[in-house]
């Protein structure tokens, strides 16, 4: 203890003298050396001031925590301990005009990544994602993608993929219940059963996909989450709010993993809308069948079929081929089938009814036949002597008949599709005044060509209708009165899509109106009965009903004795006309044909395009027929 003690003292010893001692006596200097105030009065003030300080200082942060930070942080805390978790609604189904359904949800696992809570550390974090990629079968690298483009810091799921398998899901929960950044969720996809035999109905329906990095902010500002899917194309997006419905909200309590341990309180979640469309599978069905025998056939493989109620603008089917499966883009479509598609030369994704722009042959004519009518450049007994062509200058424009038709009036060479008549009345011949290019140009506008029409999916093309100005600018050479013979039996340069060869062609049975297409028919949700859908009218008496009528007739006598002579066996009358197009020199032209019946109370339209099917009357009357046939069928409850 002499190590301790210096002064050869031991504990005890001390103790006792302290003891014995009288409380009033002065400790000597020896007692002083241990028990003694080292510290002067300076040394005291200054430990005084110190400790004062930094109780001044803890006092004002304490201060600022509770009374400026205090609602602040009691918020963050409040948010550890409670979440609203959002109650997706379900989808809206889309069905056919007989209740077929065509867009269903089906059950689908989910796998989510939660960003935040993946690890800080480079290698701790790739470790990580392995093993969620090893559970799910999917490559680290896919979640990176996908987890790069949400960003490091996300508190919210980034859907990584939308279908796993059941084995795979159930494999997952397993190997990551203890990996607090992974989510195996079970929710629902979109189906598309019609699909998978009828594929043209994928560019009608179009298809949900994930949230694009364009999109995403202005998604999650309307409600979105980043795990969400959104309809990308077709009636899908078009509708996207009536088909989505309003999410639901639930506020819980969770434990320091994010479990919930109770239920606070709910909003309820509203489903989307069920959509019943015009579209009648069985017209739809028969169009691509046909079209695909026509195929065959012919040796091509691309062309439309549309059929609309010119009563209202309503498509009863829409078929474009060649097409695609939208089913396979519901989960993600794998980058080599995507690449696929997009490398086609046939363009699978390229919806030919609304977005291909063709010369429409001599479908036009009923047009600018309606024009010389309605002008006065013609009258229904104005007649042409077709020789087999006419000749301007040097230059000789042919009939397709060589030795021509001989005398011949409206209905007449509507009939014949006669190409003399045609030249005259749309630039005139000697004495006799045409109806000029400007003329012509505005009496395609007013039949809804030069524009989009506004059908309720997009991808829809105005088409072109050139003037003379627009052909100096681009070629700089001057317009010549071939260009309007050209332009007159729809050829050159003009321009339409399938869709406006129908609505155009619907003005003739309806009576001179216009209406903006349609694919829809009602709209029904749980809250409120089925609500039919309005026609939108563009204009209407485009044509007094006695010219209507004479353009008519020739349509009809087109099927009697003329160009689509085949459809008169019909058990249904037909007035229609047909259309040869070329368009490159070294390749063959495009085959139309448009008309509607019943003759005497129009209800159905039908436009056939067989790309590169040389003759309007052999490809594509074939397909009219067959449509014809199957809605005389419906209509007599023979199917």
């Amino acid at each position: 203890m002499s190590e301790l003690f210096p002064l050869g003292r031991t504990i005890d010893s001390v103790s006792r003298k302290y003891a014995e001692a009288p409380n009033d006596l002065p400790l000597d200097s020896e007692h002083q050396m241990f028990i003694g105030n080292s510290l002067s009065r300076r040394q005291k003030i200054g430990v005084l001031l110190l400790c004062f300080a930094v109780a001044m200082i803890f006092s004002v942060r304490v201060a600022e925590l509770q009374l400026v930070l205090g609602k602040e942080y009691r918020n963050l805390a409040e948010g550890n301990r409670l979440r609203t978790i959002p109650k997706p609604a379900k989808r809206g189904l889309i069905t056919d005009s007989q209740g077929v359904i065509l867009a269903e949800n089906i059950p689908s696992f989910y796998l989510s990544v939660v960003p935040e809570y993946l690890p800080t550390n480079a290698s701790e974090r790739e470790k990580e994602l392995m093993v969620i990629a090893d559970a799910s079968g999917i490559t680290p690298s896919e979640i990176e993608d996908e987890l790069l483009i949400a960003g490091r810091d996300i508190s919210e799921p980034v859907l990584i993929h939308a279908e796993l398998t059941k084995d795979v899901a159930l494999k997952a929960m397993i190997e990551l219940r203890d990996v607090r950044s992974a989510r195996i969720s079970i929710g629902s996809r979109r189906s598309y059963p019609e699909s998978i035999n009828t594929p043209s109905l994928a560019h009608l329906l179009g298809y949900e996909g994930k949230l694009n990095p364009a999109d995403l902010q202005s998604a999650l500002a309307k409600g979105y989450l980043r795990s969400d899917l959104m309809g990308r194309t077709g009636l899908e997006s078009s509708y996207e709010s009536q088909l989505r419905g309003t999410y639901g909200k639930q506020k819980v309590e969770v434990d320091v993993r994010g479990n919930i341990e109770r239920i606070i309180g709910s909003e309820a979640k509203v489903d989307g809308e069920t959509m019943r469309l015009s579209i009648d599978m069985r017209l739809q069905a028969t169009a691509e069948k046909a079209l695909r025998a026509e195929f065959k056939k012919s040796n091509t493989s691309r062309g439309v079929v549309i059929a609309m109620d010119p009563r209202n603008g309503k498509i009863l089917a829409m078929v474009s081929l060649p097409s695609f499966d939208n089913n396979l883009f519901g989960s993600g479509i794998p980058k080599i089938e995507y690449e696929k598609l997009t490398s086609d030369p046939n363009q699978p994704l390229f919806n030919r009814a609304i977005s291909g722009e063709y010369p429409s042959g001599s479908t036009l004519k009923i047009v600018y036949a309606g024009a010389a009518l309605a002008e006065g450049v013609i009258t229904e007994s104005t007649t042409v002597s077709s020789t087999g062509g006419i000749r301007v200058g040097e230059w000789f424009f042919p009939d397709w008949k060589p030795q021509g038709h001989g005398v011949v009036n409206v209905r007449q060479a509507i009939a014949w599709s006669v190409n003399t008549f045609f030249y005259e009345i749309a630039g005139g011949l000697d004495n006799f005044r045409g109806l000029g290019i400007y003329k012509m140009g505005e009496w395609v506008k007013k039949f809804g060509l030069d524009e989009k029409l506004g059908i309720d999916i997009p991808g829809e093309r105005p088409g072109f209708f050139p003037t003379p100005e627009w052909k100096q600018e681009a070629t700089k050479e001057p317009w010549y009165i071939g260009d309007t013979y050209h332009v007159g039996i729809g050829q050159g340069t003009v321009l339409v899509t399938p869709l406006q060869v129908a609505a155009y062609t619907s003005v003739y049975a309806n009576g001179g109106k216009l209406f903006t297409p349609t694919l829809i028919s009602s709209f029904r949700s749980p809250e409120m009965p089925e609500r039919e859908t309005s026609p939108n009218l563009i204009r209407e008496n485009i044509l007094s009903a006695k010219n209507i009528g004479i353009i008519s007739k020739g349509m009809r006598e087109a099927v009697i004795y003329g160009s689509a002579r085949s459809l008169k066996t019909l058990p249904v009358e037909v007035a229609g006309k047909t259309g040869t197009a070329q368009f490159q020199s070294n390749k063959n032209p495009h085959a139309w044909f448009t008309g509607f019946a019943p003759y005497e109370n129009p209800q159905i339209v039908v436009t056939v395009l067989v790309e590169e099917g040389v003759e309007g009357s052999t490809a594509a009357v074939p397909i009219a027929r067959a449509m014809f046939e199957t809605w005389n069928e419906i209509q007599t409850g023979k199917q």
